[in-house]
This record gives C-alpha cells, sequence and structure tokens, in this order.
C-alpha cells in the first residue's frame, strides 16, 4: 500500500534550507544521506494530462549502501516507481514519479492554473521520523475546467426506462475552435457539447448513459479535448462518471419500514412495481419466507392495473422483526427476475404487559 506523508503542523528541518534555498539557488536536497538536484525537483509549468511522469535521478553519497523499502508522499495524486530499490555507495538510481494533474479539491474545480507541490520522502530502516522530504512543485495549467470534479447517476439508470441526462458546464481558458467529448468506453452511454450563444468562452457537456447496460455498477470517464484555433485536438479534462443500473423493473420502495406496532396487530403498505407503461411486464409469482407476512394485488390512483400491490405484516413478536417477500417478475417472454424486497416493524408489548410471562400486571 502506498504511504503517505501525515499533515504537518510546524516546518520540517529542511523549510529553513529551502527558505535559504530560494535566495542562494542551492542545486541539490538531501534527505537521509539521499541527494536530488532542484532542476528534478521544478516541474515548471504542466498542462492538464491525463497522467504526468517526472523521472526523478536520487544520489547515494554517502559511504554504505542506502536500502530505500518505499516511498511516503503527501499526497494519494502522487506515485513513485519502483517503490523499493537499493542505491550503492556513491552511486544513483532513477525513480519515476506519477502525478495525476486531474487531481484538485472542490475549491480548484474552476482554477485555469494552480500550484502544486507534493513531499516525497524515502522510507529506510534508518529513516528519521520527523525528517522531512523532497517537495516536487509546479503550477498545472488547465486548457478547460469543468464546474464539478465527477458525475454521478446514483440509481437512476433503469434498463429500458428513458435515460436521465447530467449537464457539465466547461469554461475553456484559451481560444479555441470547439471542444470534443467522447465517453469511454463508448458502450456507457453518449456525450454532446454545446456551445454558450452569449459566453463564447462556455460549453455545456451532456452525459446520458445508456439504458440497455447490465444490472449492476458502471462506471467511465468523459475525455474533453480543446481543438485551438488551427484544428488540433489538445487534451482537456477528464471527467469521471459512475452510477448503478438498475432492472427495468424494480419495486419502490425496495425496503419497507411499517414502524412500531403492539404485538399481535398487523400493519400494511402499498408498494408499486416500477417498470415503464408500455412494457409488458408481469408478475408471475410473489414469494415469502414467513406466515407473517402476506402480499396481494390492490388498485391505486395513478398506477396501471397489475403494478400495485398491498403489503401486510403481523409483528408477531416483541422487537425487529423483518421479514423478505421476492417477488419474480419476467418481461414478456424473457427470462424470470426475482425482484427482493425486505418488509421490517417493531413489535411492541402492551403497556404493563411482563416480557417474561407475557401477562398484565394488576
Amino acid at each position: 500500500m502506498r504511504r503517505r506523508l501525515p499533515a504537518r503542523t510546524k516546518p520540517g528541518p529542511l523549510a529553513a534550507e529551502r527558505r535559504r534555498g530560494r535566495r542562494g539557488a542551492p542545486a541539490e536536497y538531501e534527505c537521509d544521506g539521499l541527494t536530488v538536484s532542484a532542476a528534478d525537483l521544478d516541474l515548471g509549468e504542466v498542462w492538464n494530462i491525463s497522467e504526468f511522469i517526472r523521472d526523478l535521478a536520487i544520489r547515494n553519497k554517502t559511504g554504505a549502501d542506502k536500502k530505500i523499502e518505499d516511498f511516503a508522499t503527501s499526497c494519494f495524486c502522487t506515485a513513485v516507481e519502483p517503490r523499493r530499490l537499493t542505491i550503492p555507495a556513491g552511486g544513483a538510481a532513477t525513480v519515476h514519479v506519477r502525478i495525476d494533474p486531474n487531481h484538485r479539491s472542490p475549491d480548484e474545480a474552476n482554477l485555469a492554473a494552480r500550484p502544486f507541490a507534493v513531499e516525497i520522502k524515502p522510507i529506510q530502516d534508518v529513516s528519521l521520523p520527523h525528517r522531512a522530504g523532497w517537495t516536487m512543485h509546479g503550477l498545472f495549467k488547465s486548457r478547460v475546467t469543468l464546474n464539478v470534479l465527477t458525475v454521478h447517476f446514483g440509481q437512476d439508470v433503469a434498463q429500458g426506462a428513458p435515460p436521465p441526462t447530467r449537464t457539465v458546464l466547461a469554461t475553456v481558458h484559451m481560444p479555441f475552435q470547439r471542444l470534443a467529448a467522447r465517453l469511454e468506453p463508448p458502450s456507457i452511454g453518449t456525450v454532446d457539447v454545446g456551445r454558450d450563444a452569449v459566453k463564447p468562452d462556455r460549453a455545456e457537456i451532456r452525459i446520458t448513459p445508456s439504458n440497455t447496460l447490465p444490472t449492476g455498477p458502471f462506471k467511465g470517464a468523459v475525455v474533453v479535448d480543446v481543438v485551438d484555433m488551427d484544428g488540433n485536438a489538445l487534451p482537456g479534462a477528464t471527467l469521471p462518471v459512475a452510477g448503478d443500473v438498475q432492472p427495468g423493473a424494480r419495486l419502490l420502495p425496495a425496503r419497507v419500514i411499517l414502524g412500531a406496532h403492539p404485538v399481535g396487530t398487523a400493519a400494511e403498505t402499498v408498494v408499486v412495481l416500477q417498470a415503464p407503461a408500455d412494457a409488458a411486464w408481469t408478475v408471475d409469482r410473489i414469494e415469502t419466507d414467513s406466515a407473517d407476512i402476506f402480499v396481494e394485488a390492490t388498485t391505486a390512483e395513478g398506477i396501471p392495473t397489475g403494478r400495485a400491490f398491498r403489503v401486510r405484516q403481523k409483528a408477531a413478536r416483541e422487537g425487529n422483526q423483518t421479514d423478505t417477500v421476492r417477488f419474480v417478475v419476467r418481461k414478456g417472454g424473457g427470462p424470470p427476475i426475482t425482484l427482493p424486497m425486505e418488509v421490517t416493524c417493531l413489535g411492541e408489548l402492551p403497556h404493563g404487559t411482563s416480557p417474561e410471562i407475557g401477562v398484565k400486571h394488576p
């Protein structure tokens, strides 16, 4: 597991050296006998791309071999490879620092340029616990920024039902012809872009997942490119997209909580089999795991015939009681699908009744 450095409340012992270095421009920085050049730590200006890789040369100027067990970083957006290596006395080795320039806090979502700094510390058997590592720094620049960091559809996508659309606002920070956007993988849905007629630096990105995806979680990403005035497509931004596809038919609610009721009494509610009105969904059978639960078809205003059901549960004992109902449904001549539903109530003894002997006190 990649290690992350704890947040610092006070500057490390190397911080004063770095402050002096801004005046004296040190050529290298040292950590537990290992040194790196200042030039390798200075990224300069970096355009926002999917991944940025920087080679970092580490030199061992001591008279003993240095064994690095791991690297700790102050941000999960950064990884070092390889994570374990041995640098011989007087020798050197190069590691690859992978940085995700798309990583940003919600407060940085709309920033066209943002300073970046990450501390990297080699972990050795002899490492001093409070010794500062090396700080890699630079300025990340974005050709386009989005008003959100991710899009999650939750459980709003159902097979065969009209799919929902989410709109993301984009701001372009350079002269451009247009924005180009695509979904990866393409099978999860469609995406289109519309330019703002009033604000020429703005555009809307509309994302619509497919309603033919298999049930269960899905994830992907919208990749946005900026087409410049010469027609070149330049990397812009990557937006993670996810959701959880539901069956074309589902129970609402999927879990019923009937509240507290006296032991021996029953409580009931109505649940609905939700599916497109023009879809030929039928209920083959309804199964229960307890004699305390009873389900029957009923009618409800605005609900198609055969889609509403009355669920009645008897509070058979004191305390929480959960029973399971399974609706076995199918669409046309398709295979059967089982939709489970939990029904819960809280059984209460009448006031003054002893739970040990079940009689009322005089």
